[in-house]
């Protein structure tokens, strides 16, 4: 099959991919892979990324088109709108998370701001190597292979929400979920608001679990990730906006997806925050857990997983704005034990979790690191071609094309100077 790019927002959904040459199209078992398209697309998902939907509801946008297309959202099937995510362990610092524990359920590296509020969080998985998996529910009972969820979790918050609570612990919480079940397509990416110990009755159109409230409202559905190997082309965003400060207007949250094996497109959501998370979003955590309530995603021994997070913030002069916390708040789990260290580069964490025995883990080159080796890499090939350019083989006809081959790499590293001088600024 040939890989495409795709992205989606009502949680989130976007391909690296590639489209045909226009000349001798390629077999479907014989890819074509063109550098140039692949750049075009991957500008493209940014350019989607950064442009705010129009307004509430579900888009989708056609690549190369940037425009988004309003669509009809869905409402989520019977056993989404019942509270199935709840944190077992509500504001436990856990420390260093034990060797031999699950992720999840209170034990993860998340991402915690170290001034302001997070305003965006991408989480994507850049290695996956496993077998495969499936989903296991929490009385052990085993479902379908590829079943999973991705989940980006916020911390626990007080709101303005929780207003009409009589226990006076109740406190917000807000998740972007994408449920990937093959056994029952399509997919789901939706936003979830919870009020944990609010009591009972729950406030009106919200649904009741123990002595918490639900509400998920309508969602977005999408094409079903057919393997877990393919989470490595796998993104999903969460966006938070403030909004303006009008009381009577809501802030919106957006929600959006992405892979690279069907159709280049974007969906994305966008709805009434109803907690006003961009006010309060503090710690971020994001993997890939069992679908559905406290249920496991079981992967095949020796799976081997790299997460990563990217954040923006509200204040982006902090020159270290994030730290790793051990203190997820889902109560799913997956069987990768965390492999420390967890690695922070700015506002990027990431780190790996594996059910290898002995896994270990380096954390990969800084930006800046990796701006300079580029530059530096400009520089030597620039010098080459310069050299070339005064011998023989450029003489006559050639002339133009090596002068403009020597051009080429001068933008370059100009271009590879100015991202490095930003990379490498001192805190």
């Amino acid at each position: 099959m040939r890989t495409v790019l795709s992205i989606g927002i009502c949680g989130l959904t976007f391909m690296s991919g590639l489209v045909q040459a226009q000349q001798q199209p390629p077999t479907p078992d014989k890819p074509i892979i063109q550098d140039q398209t692949f750049e075009a697309q991957l500008e493209w998902r940014k350019a989607l990324v950064e442009k705010p939907v129009p307004a509430k509801g579900c888009f989708k946008v056609e690549y190369p088109s940037q425009e988004w297309v309003s669509t009809p959202c869905v409402p989520l099937p019977a056993n989404l709108l019942r509270p199935s995510i709840v944190p077992r362990l509500r504001g436990v610092k856990r420390g260093t998370p034990e060797p031999h524990a699950d992720a999840g359920n209170g034990v993860d590296y998340v991402a915690q701001a170290t001034s302001g509020t997070i305003v965006t969080a991408t989480g994507s998985f850049p290695s996956v190597k496993t077998t495969g998996e499936i989903n296991v529910s929490a009385n052990g009972i085993t479902s379908r292979k590829n079943q999973f969820s991705l989940q980006l979790n916020s911390n626990l918050f007080n709101t303005r929400a929780c207003i009409g609570s009589m226990t006076g612990q109740c406190q917000g919480w807000e998740q972007f979920v994408l449920s990937n079940d093959p056994g029952s397509p399509p997919g789901y990416l939706w936003i979830q608001f919870w009020l944990l110990d609010y009591g009972t009755p729950c406030p009106q159109g919200w649904g009741a679990s123990g002595s918490d409230c639900s509400y998920n409202g309508k969602g977005t559905d999408l094409q079903i990730i057919g393997s877990v190997q393919s989470l490595k082309s796998v993104w999903m965003k969460g966006i938070a906006s403030a909004g303006n400060k009008d009381p009577l207007v809501f802030p919106t949250d957006t929600v959006l997806i992405g892979w690279t094996d069907v159709v280049p497109e974007a969906r994305a959501f966008s709805a009434d925050s109803v907690l006003d998370l961009a006010s309060h979003w503090t710690q971020s955590e994001f993997n890939v857990f069992g679908d559905l309530t406290f249920h496991l995603a079981r992967f095949n021994r020796g799976t081997a997983i790299e997460v990563e997070q990217k954040l923006t913030f509200a204040n982006d002069l902090v020159p270290k704005p994030l730290m790793v916390n051990t203190d997820g708040t889902t109560g799913e789990t997956n069987n990768l034990n965390l492999v420390p260290p967890p690695c922070v580069d700015g506002p990027v964490l990431r780190f790996m979790e594996s059910n290898t025995p002995n896994a270990v883990f380096t954390c990969p080159k800084s930006s800046c690191t990796e701006a300079k080796e580029r530059v530096a890499q400009d520089q030597e090939q620039l010098a080459k071609l310069q050299k070339e350019r005064n011998g023989p083989t450029c003489k006559g006809l050639a002339e133009y094309e090596c002068s403009k081959a020597v051009s080429a790499v001068e933008t370059k590293l100009a271009n590879d100077i100015a991202f490095s001088l930003k990379e490498c600024v001192a805190p």
